[in-house]
């Protein structure tokens, strides 16, 4: 004769064992959704942050000592072994005014730090690279007045796009004393627009508490088109 009790015994433990896994896998795709955007502690995101603006800043001086050396800013590239997205047709063929040439800026692209950016945004356009961008105007940064709406008001702007958001956080506490994240209003930049010498009618990074404006770099959260969503942080290179 069967065991009733036993049968029913085994019963309630299977059913407790797959309420368990079950449970565990729940977690753990909770974790792993999370983990792009906030697997990181305080101090790491800071450490993210610092080393986000200070490679940009190491861009911009170095854009800077070109201008100092003569180059226009049509003249600056931003052109990549391998690549042909930045070529700039104006620049010297010596590789003078090349960002990233011997012969000119003698600087290096390093990768953003991994563990800054939003994984969760991995097949958007620019996920992990740094994007120099002609098609951008910072209002009352140079000639941008509020607006921006004239390609004489663009500014070559470096941007590091789809960081995570206690990063963004960190950079805007770093750069202002306050983690606040503004939200841009409308398009901010267009990933097919990469610097290549000239300048279109630009785009505006601007919120709705124009909290960008004099700002030559911030994070902020994408609320147009362009992009959407995410968080970016932008760093003007040349202000015009």
């Amino acid at each position: 004769m069967k065991n009733l009790h036993t049968e029913r015994g085994s019963a309630i433990i299977l059913i407790l064992v797959a309420v368990a896994l079950f449970a565990a896998l729940s977690y753990a795709l909770f974790q792993g959704g999370r983990s792009s955007q906030s697997n990181l502690t305080a101090e790491q995101a800071r450490i993210a942050a610092q080393d986000i603006i200070q490679y940009a800043d190491g861009m911009g001086k170095t854009v800077q000592k070109l201008r100092l050396a003569g180059c226009t800013d049509t003249q600056i590239s931003y052109d990549r072994a391998g690549s042909a997205t930045y070529d700039n047709g104006s620049a010297p063929s010596d590789e003078s005014c090349n960002i990233l040439s011997l012969s000119g800026g003698k600087l290096n692209i390093v990768a953003p730090p991994a563990n800054a950016l939003d994984t969760a945004k991995l097949a958007q356009a620019l996920y992990g690279d740094w994007f120099a961008s002609a098609k951008t105007c910072i209002p009352n940064i140079g000639t941008g007045s509020a607006g921006c709406n004239a390609a004489s008001q663009s500014d070559l702007t470096l941007i590091l796009p789809w960081i995570k958001l206690d990063v963004c956080k960190a950079i805007n506490k770093i750069l202002t004393g306050s983690d606040t994240i503004p939200a841009e209003t409308g398009n901010a930049y267009d990933a097919a627009a990469p610097w290549t010498g000239s300048y279109p009618a630009p785009y505006e990074i601007n919120s709705a508490g124009n909290d960008m404006n004099q700002k030559g770099s911030l994070c902020f959260q994408g609320a147009g088109a362009n992009p959407n969503g995410g968080y970016h942080f932008y760093a003007v290179l040349i202000a015009r």
